[in-house]
């Protein structure tokens, strides 16, 4: 484990916009451990370029995970390879200034708007972690937040909360086939990395304690599994990884907190986390949760062998909801927010997660 020391990742964040007085959480200093490097150690992408996929097929292999953020007139994909060694991207989607986010410690991703005050945000990593995961600040007036809730806890945007927008994780080929005029970020970064290399070699192991936690461990699942979470009107709900091992694809349709889902999984996406080369890891599979309602009607899903079909039209879908044939071809489902990321730390910041099971699983 390269600079595992070093594990300082950005997650769950977006861009204040209102004051919260009732802001769930309250840091106090000692809560926050020294996670290794200083401020901006680990260097955030400020000036990101982007590639179409063609140029970049050369050294992103399919199975590579990428971020991918869809706006209304673009849709980009981060790969992993790089983020995991920047942890942010400080960019532009649809003209509005957004931040895209990675942080290894509790292999989770995030994107934000960084508008806040009637100014523009720019985030870096702080060195600092809560509860075994990431904090970050902002470059104009060194506020910290945290990526779970969105909540400044330090500095003179206290009280203020992000609006997290919603991201999806899973392979370049999922990209491809959904997006194939959507651009990539490069690895021109100006800086010099061992891009798809890991330097955390072995800390996706499920089983194991996870980097500088300190606390208490929720024994209902594997430390580092990875579980899909969800919050909607304080009711949340984590569903494991566990529940798609040994099918290729599955859907799950559920209504947590009397919010309608449906959640897609395939096979075919590596864990950044395990072996030294990120495109020749293991496959863990990816998953997104969306809205199973289009033009008002709700459709059902089942998986297929080559996507998901809707039992309404037989229309195919992609993972990232996108309609490839049949009646709704092009139309895409709302994405709803959702954490992919290790139980420790979902358990963490919400302790009465209910744990979904395997009995409404359709295969």
């Amino acid at each position: 484990m390269e600079i595992l020391i070093f594990i300082v990742g950005l997650v769950f964040i977006a861009a204040a916009t209102v004051k919260n007085p009732e802001a769930k959480f309250h840091i106090e200093p000692w809560e926050l451990t020294d996670g290794g490097p200083p401020p901006d150690g680990i260097p955030s992408i400020d000036k990101p370029i982007f590639l179409r996929i063609e140029k970049v097929e050369e050294w992103l292999s399919n199975r590579d995970p990428v971020i991918v953020l869809r706006g209304t007139q673009q849709v980009k994909a981060y790969p992993l390879q790089i983020l995991i060694w920047h942890e942010i991207v400080n960019d532009y989607l649809d003209g509005n200034a957004v931040s895209v986010t990675y942080s290894a410690i509790s292999n989770s991703t995030a994107a934000m708007y960084r508008q806040a005050r009637d100014r523009t945000l720019e985030f870096g990593t702080t060195g600092k972690l809560y509860k075994g995961t990431s904090v970050f600040y902002d470059r104009q007036t060194r506020s910290y937040w945290l990526h779970y809730s969105g909540d400044c806890i330090k500095g003179r945007l206290a009280g203020y909360q992000l609006e997290l927008l919603p991201v999806i994780l899973t392979s370049f080929r999922e990209f491809k086939r959904s997006y194939p005029q959507g651009r990539v970020l490069s690895r021109y970064t100006g800086y010099r990395r061992k891009y798809g290399r890991n330097p955390y070699v072995g800390y996706g192991r499920p089983d194991e304690r996870p980097l500088l936690f300190l606390g208490e461990l929720d024994n209902r699942i594997l430390p580092k599994e990875k579980v899909i979470g969800i919050s909607y009107h304080h009711n949340t709900m984590a569903y494991p990884y566990s529940l798609f091992l040994g099918h290729n694809r599955q859907v799950i349709h559920d209504e947590p907190g009397g919010m309608e889902i449906v959640v897609f999984f395939a096979r075919g996406t590596n864990s950044p986390l395990d072996t030294a080369s990120i495109s020749f890891a293991r496959d863990i599979g990816s998953a997104g949760v969306f809205s199973p309602y289009v033009d008002g009607v709700r459709l059902n899903f089942y998986a297929a062998k080559d996507g998901f079909l809707d039992r309404e039209t037989g229309s195919t879908w992609s993972l990232l909801g996108k309609c490839l044939q049949g009646n709704y071809k092009g139309r895409e489902l709302k994405v709803i927010k959702h954490h992919d990321t290790f139980w420790f730390a979902w358990s963490t910041f919400f302790p009465e997660t209910q744990v979904y099971t395997a009995e409404l699983v359709h295969y």
